[in-house]
């Protein structure tokens, strides 16, 4: 049986949706070299828990959240990793200082 991740929030249809500018931040992304993608499922456990409390907290606080899911540790060598989680987290203040993305 399904469950509402916050059971005051109205149930399980209830919907909460990131107010930054997810088109702006995908253009972004590729101009940098990313294979970056779009969705609309942030998982079906603690992924989709995570994003739902801070896309609820965001709302109450009047902050702005956005969860990024990045490839499988098998899928690319550890200093490839490293160098691109060093590089993505520089982008990722970047954005966050863009106004265009806010």
């Amino acid at each position: 049986m399904r469950q509402p991740i916050v059971a005051d929030d109205g149930g399980i249809s209830r919907k909460r949706q990131t107010t930054c500018s997810i088109e702006a931040i995908l253009r972004f992304l590729k101009n940098k070299g990313y294979a970056a993608m779009t969705s609309n499922d942030a998982g079906l456990f603690i992924c989709n828990y995570v994003y739902y409390q801070s896309l609820r907290f965001a709302e109450q606080k009047g902050h702005k959240s956005l969860f990024v899911h990045v490839p499988l540790f098998s899928t690319i060598n550890e200093e490839t990793d490293a160098i691109r989680r060093i590089s993505l987290g520089g982008h990722c203040i970047d954005l966050l200082n863009i106004k265009r993305f806010k």
